[in-house]
Formats: structure tokens, C-alpha cells, sequence
């Protein structure tokens, strides 16, 4: 009687610690679910925070001189070439600033230059991304005066 006891006792002992064991496992592949998910929201927030200097007036009517500065700090916080088109009036004027060049910005507040963006004129911008959300250029139009 006591060997059934015994083996009873075994028996209950062992499934009750398979049960735990796989309730282990399941909350650990659905706390691992977890972490994956709240890993991938805060780096999605930490690229937003990222790409706020590139979007910051996008979709927004700015003055000649905030271009002329939004062009120097695309110029030195991206770590590639900067594809920026320009365009004034029925002309596009397309040029890159490559970092090498930092003072190539400088182009824009030079009257005599082909790449002069006006001060006093409204400029929009718009922020072109490849499907692998990578900057693929940035499009400065001047607005038309009415």
C-alpha cells in the first residue's frame, strides 16, 4: 500500500511541476512578445525624435532665412549626402551638400549665387523618405506671391 502511496505521491508531484514548468514557458514567450513590442515603440519614438530637425517645417510656410538655416543643420547633423531641391519660381535648382563641403550652405545667402534662397520670400518644405523610411531628398518650393 504504501509503494501505491508513494508512487501516487510521485506521480502528482511530477505533473504538478510539468504544469509550472510549461506555465513558465508561456509566460515567458508572452512576456518576450512584450519586451519585443515595447522595444520596437521606443525605438520608433527614438527615430521620431531623431527625424524632428528633417520634418520640423515640413507642410509649414517659413521665411527664406529659417530655409537657409534648416539647410546648414541638415547639412551638419546627417551623416550623408543632403539631396535638396529648390524651387524659385519656374526654375528647379537641384544641388547636394556633402559634409566635406560644410560651408557650402553659405551658397544660399550669396545674391550672386545660382543657389540664393531670398530672406523676405515664403518657402514650403517637403521631406521625400524611401520605403525603408531613409531621407531620399528634401524639396524647399517658394511660394507663390498672390
Amino acid at each position: 500500500m504504501n509503494v501505491v502511496k508513494d508512487f501516487l505521491l510521485m506521480a502528482a508531484g511530477l505533473i504538478i511541476t510539468v504544469s509550472l514548468a510549461m506555465m513558465g514557458f508561456k509566460i515567458y514567450r508572452g512576456a518576450e512578445s512584450t519586451g519585443n513590442a515595447i522595444v520596437q515603440r521606443e525605438q520608433k519614438r527614438f527615430e521620431d525624435l531623431t527625424d524632428y530637425e528633417l520634418t520640423k517645417y515640413e507642410g509649414l510656410e517659413v521665411s527664406g532665412s529659417k530655409i537657409v538655416r534648416y539647410v546648414k543643420e541638415l547639412s551638419s547633423e546627417y551623416d550623408t549626402d543632403v539631396y535638396i531641391t529648390v524651387r524659385n519660381g519656374d526654375s528647379d535648382r537641384n544641388f547636394t551638400y556633402l559634409l566635406e563641403d560644410a560651408e557650402g550652405w553659405q551658397d544660399l545667402r550669396d545674391t550672386s549665387s545660382d543657389y540664393y534662397i531670398n530672406p523676405l520670400k515664403k518657402f514650403t518644405v517637403k521631406v521625400l523618405k524611401d520605403d525603408n523610411d531613409m531621407l531620399q531628398r528634401v524639396v524647399i518650393a517658394q511660394k507663390e506671391e498672390n
